[in-house]
């Protein structure tokens, strides 16, 4: 099975979509997920999903990045419903991928977590106060 490699910059793309920030992550830094971490070698989810929309890659495609970062493509391709894959080989910058994919939090563990927090935080002020 051979795959047809997209255009990553459609010509008719261009103008509408401001390719002038395509390579830097300036305006994803405004943007919900995307702007959680700045990372130097990021660029414009805007470049990604403009891509992925001029080449009609639907819900039942796969997206696959090779250098994912901190996963601008994957995200983007998340936020349209299109499956994706991507490998990173700093450790760090791909844990940072992986936490900023992480839709699926359950609100209970949250709440628990804060609820531990919080004891210990009393707890060593109790302590302090008694010293």
């Amino acid at each position: 099975m051979f795959y047809k490699q997209l255009s990553l910059f459609p010509f008719a793309e261009v103008e509408a979509v401001g390719i002038q920030e395509w390579g830097t992550f300036k305006d994803s830094l405004r943007a919900p997920i995307h702007g959680w971490f700045t990372y130097p070698a990021g660029f414009s989810y805007k470049a990604v999903e403009a891509s992925l929309k001029s080449e009609n890659i639907a819900n039942s495609k796969f997206v696959y990045d090779p250098f994912m970062g901190t996963g601008t493509t994957n995200i983007t391709a998340k936020v349209l419903g299109i499956n994706s894959y991507g490998v990173e080989a700093h450790p760090l910058v791909f844990r940072i991928a992986q936490t900023k994919l992480n839709w699926e939090i359950d609100t209970n563990d949250i709440i628990n977590s804060i609820n531990r927090i919080e004891a210990i935080v009393k707890s060593q002020i109790q302590r302090l106060s008694q010293e």
